[in-house]
């Protein structure tokens, strides 16, 4: 078994609902285990397109499912919460966003997917959540710890942990 992060994310309908919707799909899938969330914060989007604000989550799982096949099943969640992916457009407004950001502390270059995820280290949504599940992680890639590169963060988008109303 391989324990792996995905990052979440929602800024379209109920984007909480959808992120509990994602972890229960998620934990119900065979050959994956479910073990700790992230807090949920909430952030503006990376490409300062005046979208919606986004609700980021983090979970740390374990699975047997080689990478590409947890990314397919990643795929189909999101299409099962109502995604739309439109052909050269990955910055737009989502119902559902599930990233593989880490696998262990391997590096994975797929066609489809890139492990750790691009852009990890660079961006505050992924680096807090992350750093709420794993506070003493090391990136694969750079060597830094993550709160080193939280503090080193030049994105400096607004992010704030997200207070659930009842």
């Amino acid at each position: 078994m391989a324990n792996v992060v995905i990052g979440l994310g929602s800024n379209l309908g109920n984007r909480a609902e959808y992120l509990e919707k994602a972890k229960s799909l998620l934990g119900t899938e065979p050959g994956i285990n479910l073990l700790r969330s992230s807090r949920i914060y909430e952030s503006d989007p990376a490409d300062g397109s005046g979208q919606p604000p986004y609700l980021n989550q983090a979970v740390l799982l374990e699975t047997r499912l080689a990478p590409v096949s947890l990314l397919n099943v990643c795929r189909k969640i999101e299409a099962d919460c109502g995604r739309e992916r439109t052909a050269g457009n990955r910055w737009e407004s989502r119902t559902l966003d599930l990233d593989i950001l880490f696998w262990e502390d391997k590096v994975i270059a797929e066609p489809d997917l890139t492990v750790p995820h691009p852009e990890a280290e660079k961006r505050s949504f992924v680096l807090v959540p992350l750093a709420d599940l794993l506070p003493e992680f090391i990136h694969p890639v750079s060597g830094k710890p993550v709160r080193e590169l939280i503090a080193g963060l030049k994105d400096q988008l607004r992010i704030h942990l997200y207070e659930m109303t009842v």
